[in-house]
């Protein structure tokens, strides 16, 4: 195929660095749906054309993926001419160029290509690796083998993203292998022969790139499970764990899981980036300014942009904030990164934001106006993966455990973890400092060995509370059975507090023998469809006990199914002086309408010898019962406190009929201008300095609210948030739940997400519409999708299975609904937004 050489200039596509040029070089039909790309070492460019990704039935293009090769002549960059390189490639995700061999990603195998007779095809193909799973059970398209790389040791590295769990096996080309059973992704290594197949960090969710820098950091993107956030860009060292295990769910917030090392021997990311990362680069391969060397640029496919991520030390790591360089309409969603010798970046553009293949993609071409040549080397030696050729004394081993720096503790444990250290390791569990005892087990974790219930058993009642977190997680993931006494001894001792209480109910149901049995039978092959349930009653059984302490019991009363069916015993418990019960009472009887609950909660609500944010609370709770105390609300309007009188403005606007009362609120509320506005929207009244368009709101917010206000509106019935998310246990399912939003989401992206819903959609959080057989459309989360029928979840919860309907597919617009905020007065969304700010 012949290329124009006619330079194009692109449309709706910036770069915010007017030292730098982006130009289109390629485009449809030369070029459909590339991802990966690479240059060899004669600055020809390689790109790897999807036409097998999730392939409709009627897909029009090739039956194979394929490599196309751009020949550059002239050596301006820009290909003259395009070959085919390789073709019958299936589920092709990722290709790179090294000595003469082009190194290719399949979904379930790598292999190398080589071109023996300089032809410029491929004649020689190898597998290097494969990943089988029982039966050929097929694995989804973005949970395969991704990324693949030389390192500047000459192995060859992989990441492999979240298949669910499934029971998979990796081989090697000399038959080394490794398992791998309800896990997330991981990134393993072998020769560039295939052989030596091993792995070297776990925990990941989807890296779908990986790529050395000119330092030697192995740096991967990784995309965010459901709930969790945001995306990252993480620093890969031997032996690291980060984070995620599907196991354990699909939304990242299981009390087993860490998506930002918030779980002792889980690790940080290097940097927060945007949704749907897919390539990255060090930009010393590239020829931009100087400034730009050591910084990492990365692909954003689905906010349609690349940025650039200035990195700073950290420990023995790095950390930094991505900006964004470039900046492309909706059509551009870029996924590939690649340079030449002269330091001109390639960009692989997949254009329409759809998954499956569509027919249409670009290649652009970002270069620098300087004219000096790129001065980068081949990446360093990585430190840490040479120590993985060497030997250590226990001491020197022990001594890194002693840092601050949990990286080198990461890979030191990793060299720790043998059976020869395996007596060492349990004498330090008993060292008096408790990071050592810390450390200590945190290794064991990983060692084959079976760790003695004495030992755990004098780990579960270590005064050290992250110490007997940890325990517990030792115990589930082990499955240890032998320890279920002593667990649930240590929630009578009181040594499981509030803040381990989630992570003591998580453990329960992975020491039930039923679960036990087919876990280690491998009974499904997909690990997380095992079913891991608690004891019938269990949670009931807790917070009836009244030997356990009434922290404990408020904490257990989300966890309680069905409540409705023990309304009589949970009347009772309001004779309780437990203000931590009486607040988890309150969240109980949003769902459940009685008469006699409405009149205990009331009590509360009048009682001026109660908090103001207890009486608060009461209020929200009884918006959502049928009864109405207009009256007896009305006389909490003389509170001192703002909190308690907003709160209660929101209930009474339910009382406005009676004009009589309407007057006295009104006039009661003449010194309390917030209140008032709050008050006076309700009639239609609209204040004249209230924001009118998004712009004045962004303008407005400054996220300088108060954090207790907003709490208090999350759960109201006005704002209606706690409908479908979820904060601390309580709320709905429909939504992510955003108890630690404040540590992945800026005040500018959450006010995003109020005023602009659908300007950015998680995949995970996709709405999907169904059309009935009667004609009417259905919009919610889709479950599931058969060849006869359609399975939504509804916003209440409710999952609705539709036969045969007449259409179903992706919703244009977000599940969340428009105009939140004009709802809302402007310091009601601000201390709204402050509120969700504050959750980390």
């Amino acid at each position: 195929v012949s290329c124009s050489s006619e330079r194009k200039k692109p449309a709706g596509i910036m770069v915010m660095d007017d030292r730098l040029s982006i130009e289109l070089i390629l485009e449809t039909p030369e070029i459909v749906t590339p991802i990966g790309l690479t240059v060899d070492d004669e600055d020809n460019l390689y790109v790897l054309e999807s036409h097998t990704h999730s392939q409709a039935k009627d897909y029009a293009g090739p039956k194979y993926d394929r490599i196309k090769k751009g020949v550059d002549n002239d050596g301006d960059a820009r290909p003259d001419k395009w070959i085919i390189y390789a073709d019958s490639i299936n589920d092709g995700m990722n290709i790179f160029w090294d000595k003469e061999t082009i190194y290719l990603a399949e979904k379930d195998s790598i292999f190398s290509l080589k071109d023996m007779d300089g032809d410029g095809i491929a004649d020689e193909r190898k597998v290097l690796v494969q990943m089988l799973s029982p039966g050929g059970a097929r694995v989804y398209d973005h949970a395969g083998l991704m990324g693949v790389v030389i390192g500047p040791d000459d192995w060859l590295y992989i990441s492999r993203g979240n298949a669910g769990g499934m029971d998979l096996t990796f081989v090697g080309a000399d038959g080394s292998t490794f398992d791998s059973y309800g896990e997330g992704g991981n990134i393993m290594r072998c020769r560039p022969d295939g052989s030596q197949l091993e792995e070297i960090a776990r925990g990941f969710w989807n890296p779908f790139d990986i790529k050395f820098t000119a330092l030697g950091n192995l740096m991967a993107i990784e995309n965010d499970p459901d709930s969790r956030g945001p995306n990252k860009l993480l620093d890969i060292v031997p032996g690291g764990e980060y984070g995620y295990h599907s196991m354990y769910g699909s939304s990242g917030i299981h009390p087993y899981l860490s998506w930002n090392g918030e779980l002792s021997g889980t690790l940080p990311y290097a940097a927060g980036i945007g949704e749907a990362p897919s390539g990255l680069i060090d930009a010393s391969y590239t020829n931009f300014p100087e400034e730009y060397k050591g910084q990492i640029l990365a692909t954003i496919w689905e906010e349609n942009s690349i940025v650039n991520v200035p990195l700073e030390p950290y420990y023995s790591s790095v950390k930094g904030v991505a900006n964004v360089l470039v900046k492309g309409d909706s059509s551009f969603h870029p996924v590939s990164l690649a340079t030449n010798s002269r330091g001109d970046l390639y960009i692989s553009d997949w254009v329409i934001r759809e998954y499956p293949n569509h027919g249409h993609g670009r290649i652009w071409l970002v270069s620098s106006r300087r004219n000096e040549p790129i001065t980068s080397s081949p990446p360093k030696s990585n430190k840490y993966l040479s120590m993985l050729e060497k030997t250590y004394e226990f001491e020197e081993l022990k001594s890194m455990l002693e840092t601050e720096d949990e990286f080198q503790q990461t890979v030191a444990r990793k060299l720790l973890a043998k059976d020869k250290y395996f007596d060492d390791l349990i004498r330090l569990t008993r060292d008096e400092s408790p990071q050592l005892r810390l450390q200590a087990l945190l290794t064991l974790t990983s060692v084959k060995q079976e760790v003695g219930k004495k030992e755990l058993v004098t780990l579960l009642n270590d005064s050290n509370e992250e110490i007997r977190k940890m325990t517990m997680i030792y115990i589930g993931k082990n499955l240890r059975r032998d320890l279920y006494n002593d667990l649930i001894g240590a929630l009578k001792k009181g040594l499981i507090t509030s803040g381990l209480f989630e992570t003591y109910l998580a453990t329960i149901p992975f020491l039930q023998p039923e679960f036990i049995k087919k876990f280690k039978a491998r009974s499904e092959v997909v690990a997380k469809n095992i079913k891991a349930a608690l004891p019938e009653n269990y949670i009931l059984s807790i917070i009836q006990d009244e030997t356990i302490s009434d922290e404990i019991r408020a904490t257990a009363l989300p966890y309680l199914n069905n409540p409705g069916e023990e309304v009589d015993f949970l009347l009772s418990m309001f004779d309780t002086e437990s203000v931590a019960i009486r607040k988890a009472l309150f969240q109980v009887f949003k769902k459940i309408n009685n008469e006699k609950a409405a009149q205990e909660i009331l009590g509360t609500v009048v009682d001026e010898s109660v908090d103001a944010q207890t009486r608060a609370l009461g209020l929200v709770s009884l918006e959502f019962q049928a009864t109405r105390f207009c009256e007896e609300i009305a006389g909490v309007l003389s509170s001192q406190s703002e909190v308690l009188v907003e709160e209660a403005v929101r209930y009474l606007v339910r009382c406005r009929g009676d004009s009589e009362l309407a007057k006295t609120i009104e006039k009661s509320l003449s010194s309390r201008p917030k209140a008032l506005a709050i008050w006076e929207q309700s009639a239609g009244k609209v204040s004249k300095e209230r924001p009118t368009s998004d712009s004045e709101w962004r303008a407005s917010i400054d996220g300088r609210g108060e954090v207790m206000k907003g709490m208090i509106l999350f759960q109201s019935s006005k704002a209606q948030c706690q409908q479908c998310h979820t904060i601390n246990k309580w709320g709905g399912i429909f939504g992510p739940a955003l108890s630690n939003i404040g540590s992945s989401k800026s005040l500018e992206q959450i006010l995003t997400a109020i005023l602009e819903p659908s300007a950015e959609i998680s995949p995970e959080w996709q709405g999907w519409y169904v059309t009935d057989q009667q004609g009417t459309t259905h919009y919610g989360r889709q479950i599931d999708v058969g060849g006869n029928s359609a399975e939504l979840m509804l916003a209440d919860g409710e999952f609705v299975n539709f036969r045969r309907p007449q259409d179903y597919g992706m919703s244009p617009t977000s599940l969340m609904p428009d105009g939140l905020e004009m709802q809302l007065t402007r310091d009601e969304l601000n201390d709204l937004v402050t509120y969700l700010v504050s959750l980390d």
